[in-house]
């Protein structure tokens, strides 16, 4: 058995209007026989995972895993720009994309969830909310 990650793109859509689409790239490891297998366990899965508004966008790539544990961590990911940029631009500019701190950094309104039995979480932004 050998060790495959595969990684995909996303995309979450919300009936609600202030929902933001949002893209995910998504990483995921596959313990099977061959690459076809671990294809075959790896779309089921971003199948069962495509729901409530989440669409597999039908783009991904497998790779088998070459390395090992060291110390407890494997790298699954990798993602390298090259850039002159300083650290503070090249962080404002690539990775507030992500999720910005507040909608109203961005003009946007919050679409609320229930995180937990205490917290609403903002699907946009990182802002959340514990009950009164």
């Amino acid at each position: 058995m050998k060790l495959y990650s595969a990684t995909a793109s996303f995309k979450h859509k919300r009936k609600n209007s202030t929902f933001v689409p949002q893209y995910e790239e998504r990483t995921v490891i596959v313990k099977a026989k061959s690459i076809a297998l671990a294809e075959k366990l790896i779309l089921k899965e971003f199948k069962c995972y495509s729901t409530d508004g989440t669409v597999f966008l039908d783009d991904f790539e497998i790779q088998e895993v070459d390395g090992c544990l060291k110390d407890g961590v494997l790298e699954v990911a990798s993602f390298s720009r090259v850039s002159k940029l300083s650290k503070n631009k090249y962080l404002e500019l690539y990775r507030t994309d992500l999720r910005p701190k507040d909608c109203k950094l961005r003009n946007w309104k919050h679409a609320w969830y229930q995180k937990d039995k205490e917290t609403k979480a903002c699907y946009n932004c990182e802002k959340t909310k514990k009950k009164p």
